[in-house]
């Protein structure tokens, strides 16, 4: 079974599937896959913030008998992460399965970050570290834009 990359491939994929089986796509759907892998890769090429997930599991004990477990492993990602650079602001979500969220200096160190986070592994799990686009990073922790 292919996999698709992105939403762009996997559009393409589900259009060659849907074409074989005689169905007709959409235009506004394959629009819609195109505008969002164009959106995907605007904020990979300048974004300042990144996304850590599997992180932790939100329903595990530590997390749910400690009060301070999310804002505690928030610090600590920054500490690990400001030796790759500044970081302005860290988040752990504690309604997410294992998102923490650093928003950076610069799109240089949130590369820096993503490169050296992604594929390792923390508390058993493999991070997977993505880049997130800075409005709706902003939007999603009541930040300004600065």
């Amino acid at each position: 079974v292919p996999v698709a990359a992105n939403d762009e491939q996997a559009a393409r994929l589900w259009s060659k599937l849907a074409e074989k089986a005689g169905i007709a796509v959409p235009s506004e759907t394959l629009k819609a896959a195109q505008q969002s892998a164009n959106a995907a890769q605007a904020a990979e090429s300048s974004s300042r913030c990144v996304v850590l997930k599997n992180m932790f599991d939100r329903l595990s004990d530590e997390a749910s008998s400690n009060p301070n477990f999310f804002a505690e492993l928030a610090e600590d990602v920054r500490g690990e992460c400001a030796k790759l650079g500044t970081v302005l602001h860290a988040s752990a979500d504690k309604w997410s399965n294992g998102f923490v969220y650093l928003k950076m200096l610069t799109h240089a160190e949130a590369a820096r970050v993503k490169e050296r986070m992604h594929g390792r592994f923390f508390a058993k799990n493999k991070i997977i570290a993505e880049f997130i686009e800075e409005p709706q990073y902003n939007k999603k922790h009541k930040l300004p834009s600065y």
